[in-house]
């Protein structure tokens, strides 16, 4: 086997607890560059961040032989991975400086992963909380800072060079940290028919109902290489969108006002009328028109000046003249066990669940 260095051997000092750490983190990262490229992926062509392809089952084991194949190819041929090479690490055969075999190596990350079978019942998360703080007590409080797998598989990770500058170090890291730039900046959008709604306002979740995590400097990114989102919305018609919102926003807070305006006006006038209820309103719910519930006759313009017309309706004034037609866009019953009376609107933009008052 290949020496790693050539020395004297009592000179060699292990590796430390930090640089074994950060090495970890660096190698964590390399390895999952193919899950951010399948997030990246998917994003481009659904809008949706997800780290997994339409078989996760598939994608799981991928993923296991990568790890293993890119740590024990690695550790066997170069002695050490990317990471622990920027750190000056090198995994040696114990009291040796020589790399190690394949069969060693490859005991070597089984054992290392075993914390992995966390997701199994009961004995993966025993294996896992007996082996992690074994691990972490072996690296941080003994001389030679062998872990349980280095124990087993009869190796040692030794300090062998020294660790790359910290601009070296960087270029590794700069990409990792423009994509969790890139990622921690996110606006939710939700749409309702193809039209935007806005976050704050309240809507059914319904059949037609679309909710998405929006990166707006993903998009960024993506474009800088060419490669502009097919699915991103383009800044005039997210504007138009905003505007149809921020309209149909306005329109709700015009129906809660009106709703408790009519209902206002029916109470007003059954004070003055011995509780007595107008009797064009019934236990069956609906419109407030000439044709079936006609209010204003009640309470124009003793109660209110106007009966109010839904926003929906638009250009027309509210209704002054009880004796002509008209339609108000909002509904009236009364609940026929309590004598409850209900208003309510319903040709909302937005689908809320419901503006109604009640009393």
């Amino acid at each position: 086997m290949k020496n790693v260095i050539h020395g004297d051997l009592s000179q060699i000092k292990p590796a430390g607890s930090w640089e074994r750490f950060w090495a970890f983190i660096i190698d964590a990262l390399i390895i999952s560059t193919p899950i951010l490229i399948v997030g990246i992926f998917n994003y481009y062509n659904s809008h949706q961040f997800k780290f997994t392809l339409a078989n996760e089952n598939i994608w799981a084991n991928i993923f296991f032989i990568i790890t293993l194949t890119y740590y024990v190819y690695l550790t066997v041929n170069k002695g050490a991975t990317w990471g622990k090479s920027v750190y000056g690490l090198k995994v040696v055969k114990y009291k040796t400086t020589r790399y190690i075999n394949y069969k060693t190596a490859i005991i070597r990350e089984l054992v290392k992963i075993m914390p992995g079978v966390s997701f199994i019942p009961i004995v993966g998360s025993l294996i896992s909380f007996i082996i992690l703080p074994i691990d972490i007590f072996f690296v941080l409080c003994t001389k030679e800072k062998r872990t349980i797998h280095d124990r087993i598989a009869g190796t040692q990770v030794i300090k062998a060079k020294d660790s790359w500058t910290w601009r070296k170090k960087l270029l590794i890291f700069l990409p990792y940290i423009i994509l969790l730039i890139a990622l921690s900046y996110r606006e939710s959008t939700t749409y309702y028919n193809g039209q935007l709604i806005t976050t704050d306002m309240q809507f059914s979740q319904g059949k037609n109902t679309k909710r998405e995590i929006n990166y707006p400097i993903l998009d960024f990114v993506l474009q800088g290489f060419g490669k502009p989102n097919p699915n991103s919305i383009p800044p005039e018609v997210a504007e138009e969108r905003k505007k149809l919102a921020q309209i149909a926003q306005e329109n709700n807070k015009r129906r809660r006002n009106d709703v408790n305006l009519i209902l206002g006006g029916v109470y007003r006038y059954m004070k003055d009328h011995n509780g007595t209820i107008p009797d064009v309103i019934t236990s069956t719910e609906q419109e407030i028109n000439k044709e079936r519930t006609d209010l204003c006759s009640f309470l124009v313009p003793t109660y209110l000046s106007a009966l109010p017309n839904d926003p929906q309706v638009r250009n027309r004034p509210p209704v002054e003249d009880c004796t002509s037609s008209y339609s108000t866009g909002y509904s009236i019953f009364k609940d026929q066990f309590t004598n409850k009376i209900t208003v309510k609107a319903e040709g909302t933009e937005l689908q809320e669940m419901k503006i109604e008052v009640t009393r």
